[in-house]
């Protein structure tokens, strides 16, 4: 289960001399460490993939500004968290690329019980047969 931890928010708003407020370009991209030892750049930014080069001097905190999913999949560390932020613990020391997929497990378990009905439903027509037109 995921364990909740602070972090900071970057708006998602600005505002801009006209007194209107426009979208961040940066909210859904901004990666930092709690620690300030450590260093992240961001590499890779999709709705299923995110790729970050970090440089990791002491264990720390990697901060994804993106919504917490337990459905991220990160290749080093663990997730942590409750449902605000998308963190990583990185515990080992380093410069190495983290990568985190985003794999819905409900998308899986769809597909696994469409896949069953598909097997089943074919089944059902080998084992009988259609009645078809009487000559």
């Amino acid at each position: 289960m995921c364990e909740i931890r602070r972090a900071a928010l970057m708006p998602s708003l600005l505002a801009v001399p006209d007194g209107l407020h426009r979208r961040n370009p940066d909210f859904e991209k901004m990666v930092f460490f709690e620690e300030s030892a450590n260093h992240a750049e961001l590499t890779t930014f999709t709705p299923n993939e995110i790729m970050v080069h970090v440089t990791v001097r002491r264990p720390g905190v990697l901060v994804i500004n993106q919504i917490h999913d337990c459905d991220w999949r990160p290749s080093e560390g663990a997730l942590v968290g409750d449902s605000t932020i998308l963190a990583v613990s990185l515990p080992r020391v380093g410069e190495y690329d983290v990568r985190l997929r985003y794999a819905p497990s409900l998308l899986f378990i769809g597909l696994g019980v469409s896949l069953a009905m598909a097997v089943g439903g074919g089944a059902l027509l080998l084992l009988f047969p259609a009645a078809g037109p009487q000559g």
